[in-house]
């Protein structure tokens, strides 16, 4: 009789790896990861470049947020749909949605069920 012992992978907040650390030694590499900020020199019309050191789902977000920037995708206005962008950038729709994510935890957009994603005005 052969028995067989399963393992759940334990899953834990990001949080719980750096709580009893100082805030100076917190990790500063995992903490960027997390909030990491969109790379400059990315206009409205650049391309995407597979090769490149970013990874697509940041370049695709920089491309976004330079064209809400001038003005392409306009304030109260929906951007393309997930599935308008994927096609245009040749990426997977887990990109684009990881990108549009992004801009939403960032007060960027707004995801609306069933409409789309709309700009929010500037703060």
């Amino acid at each position: 009789m052969h028995l067989r012992f399963y393992c759940t992978p334990l899953i834990l907040p990001v949080s719980w790896l750096t709580r009893d650390l100082p805030k100076e030694t917190q990790w500063p590499g995992l903490r960027h990861a997390l909030n990491m900020d969109i790379p400059s020199g990315y206009g409205p019309d650049t391309e995407m470049d597979d090769e490149g050191m970013d990874p697509v789902w940041v370049q695709l977000t920089a491309i976004l947020m330079a064209r809400i920037d001038a003005g392409v995708y306009p304030e109260g206005r929906a951007i393309p749909s997930l599935n308008q962008l994927r096609q245009e950038f040749g990426v997977s729709r887990g990109t684009v949605v990881k990108a549009t994510g992004y801009l939403e935890e960032n007060g960027v957009v707004r995801a609306v069920h069933g409409r789309g994603v709309f700009v929010l005005p500037k703060q």
